[in-house]
C-alpha cells in the first residue's frame, strides 16, 4: 500500500513537471521573440495579450488524470501544439511571400515650417541617408521583401516632425531577406536627425544636412557617418558590437566625449584632454564646432578627416525686366527671376535678400532687359523673423531711395518681395518700417 501511495506521489509530481515545462517554454519562445524585436533583428505583428485562451487550456490540462502514459502524451503533444501555433501566428503571415517590392516614400514641407525633426527607426538591411536640394522634407523609397513602411508626419508650430517605422506586417523568416531603405533629407531647414536601429548597414551622409542635433542608437550596426561644415552639430552615438566610421571637415572644430568598453579606436587629429574627452587643437578658436558623445561596447572606432568647401545652393533673385515690358506698364508681373548661388546656411533668407539688394546683374542679364535701382550703400536689411508663415524684413531707412512714383516703387517692393517668397514656409512679406516703400 505504501508502494503504491509513492508512485502516485512520484507520478503527481512528474505531471506538475510537464505543467512548469509547458509554461516555461512558452515563457521563453516570447520573451525571446520581443527581445530580438526590441534589438531590431526581427519584427512581427502579434499581440500578447491575445493569449488569453491559454488559461482555458491550463485549466483542462489540471483536470486531466495524469496517472499514466497517455496523459503524458496527450500533455505533450498539446504544448507543442500550442508553442508552434504561437510561432505560427508570429511569423507565419509573409513567411513564403518573397516578392520584392519598391514602395516610394515622401513628405512635403508643410506651410510656416522653419525646422524640422526626422526619425527612423528601421534597423535591418542596408539604409541610406544623405541631403539633397530639393521641395520635399524626405523623399525617397524602400526596396524590400520583409516589411512595409509607415511614415507619419505631424506639425507644431513652426517645427514639423516625420516619423519613419516598420509596419506591423514585417517578418524577417525569409528565404531570401531584402531590405534597402533609401532617404533623402532637404537641405534648406535645420534638421535633428534620430535614428534607432539594429543590425545594419548605415551610411549617413549629413554634409549637405543642416543636421543641429544627431542622435543615432546603432545597437549591432556598421555605422558610417559623414558630417559638413554648414553648422555646428551636437552627435549622440550609442553602439554595441559595431564597426563606427566618422568622416568629419578640417575646418570644423570638434570635440569627442568616449565611453568605451572592450573596443579599439583610431582617433586621428584629435588629442586627449582628460581621460574620456579628445579635442582638436584649436576648437575654440573655431566659428563652427562638432560636439561628439560616444557610448559605445565592443566596437571599433575612426576618425577620418576631409577637404570640404561649403555646399552651394541655387536660390533666384527678382529683378525689373524692362524689355519684356513692352507697354511699360510697371507690372510685377514682370518682376522676374535670375539664378544665383549661396553657401548653405542656417540664414539662407537673409543671406539671398542680401545678395538681392547688392544689386549685382550680369552683362547678359542686362543685355536681356534686367536691371534695377539697387544697390544703395545705406540700404541694408537689419533684421528678419519669420512667423505662421508671415516673414517680417526690416531695413533700414534711406531717406528718398525707397520713395518717388507708384511704379518705382512698386518695382522696388516687389523685388524683395518675390525674392522672399520662393523660400518654404514664406507665405506673405511685410516690410519694415511700415513708411517704407511709399509712394
Amino acid at each position: 500500500m505504501e508502494n503504491k501511495k509513492k508512485k502516485f506521489e512520484e507520478c503527481k509530481g512528474a505531471d506538475f513537471d510537464l505543467m512548469k515545462t509547458f509554461a516555461g517554454l512558452m515563457a521563453i519562445l516570447i520573451g525571446l521573440a520581443y527581445f530580438l524585436k526590441a534589438l531590431g533583428l526581427i519584427v512581427f505583428n502579434f499581440n500578447v495579450f491575445s493569449l488569453w485562451p491559454l488559461i482555458i487550456i491550463f485549466f483542462g490540462l489540471s483536470l486531466l488524470t495524469k496517472r499514466n502514459i497517455i496523459s503524458d502524451i496527450v500533455g505533450i503533444i498539446t504544448m507543442l501544439l500550442v508553442l508552434f501555433t504561437i510561432f505560427f501566428s508570429m511569423f507565419s503571415n509573409q513567411i513564403n511571400d518573397i516578392t520584392i517590392k519598391t514602395t516610394p516614400v515622401s513628405v512635403e514641407i508643410e506651410q510656416g515650417v522653419t525646422k524640422a525633426k526626422i526619425g527612423i527607426t528601421v534597423g535591418v538591411g542596408e539604409i541610406d541617408v544623405f541631403g539633397e536640394e530639393n521641395y520635399k522634407l524626405i523623399s525617397g523609397s524602400l526596396v524590400s521583401n520583409i516589411m512595409e513602411l509607415e511614415v507619419y508626419s505631424k506639425t507644431k508650430g513652426n517645427l514639423q516632425s516625420v516619423l519613419v517605422l516598420p509596419s506591423e506586417k514585417a517578418s524577417f523568416f525569409k528565404h531570401d531577406p531584402k531590405n534597402n531603405l533609401s532617404l533623402s533629407i532637404n537641405n534648406t531647414l535645420p534638421i535633428d536627425f534620430v535614428f534607432q536601429g539594429g543590425a545594419a548597414d548605415l551610411n549617413f551622409d549629413l554634409r549637405k544636412v543642416l543636421a543641429e542635433n544627431i542622435n543615432i542608437d546603432a545597437g549591432a550596426s556598421n555605422l558610417d557617418l559623414k558630417l559638413g561644415n554648414i553648422v555646428s552639430s551636437n552627435v549622440k552615438i550609442n553602439a554595441g558590437a559595431s564597426s563606427i566610421n566618422i568622416t568629419l571637415p578640417k575646418d570644423v572644430g570638434v570635440r569627442l566625449n568616449l565611453e568605451s568598453g572592450l573596443s579599439s579606436k583610431v582617433l586621428n587629429g584629435l588629442i586627449m584632454e582628460s581621460e574620456k574627452v579628445y579635442k582638436t587643437p584649436e576648437y575654440d578658436l573655431k566659428d563652427k564646432k562638432i560636439n561628439i558623445d560616444i557610448s559605445m561596447g565592443m566596437a571599433s572606432l575612426n576618425i577620418n578627416w576631409e577637404e570640404m568647401q561649403i555646399p552651394k545652393t541655387e536660390v533666384q533673385l527678382y529683378y525689373y525686366n524692362q524689355l519684356e515690358d513692352k507697354e511699360i506698364s510697371c507690372g510685377i508681373d514682370y518682376v522676374l527671376p535670375v539664378k544665383r548661388e549661396i553657401n548653405l546656411s542656417q540664414t539662407p533668407i537673409q543671406d539671398t535678400i542680401n545678395l538681392l539688394i547688392k544689386g549685382e546683374i550680369t552683362e547678359q542679364e542686362k543685355e536681356e532687359g534686367f536691371t534695377t535701382e539697387f544697390p544703395n550703400e545705406n540700404f541694408e536689411l537689419i533684421g528678419a523673423n519669420l512667423e505662421n508663415g508671415i516673414l517680417s524684413l526690416e531695413f533700414t531707412e534711406v531717406p528718398g531711395f525707397t520713395m518717388g512714383g507708384s511704379c518705382r516703387v512698386s518695382i522696388l517692393a516687389n523685388q524683395i518681395i518675390k525674392t522672399a517668397k520662393q523660400f518654404s514656409g514664406v507665405n506673405d512679406v511685410i516690410l519694415l518700417p511700415d513708411s517704407i516703400f511709399q509712394p
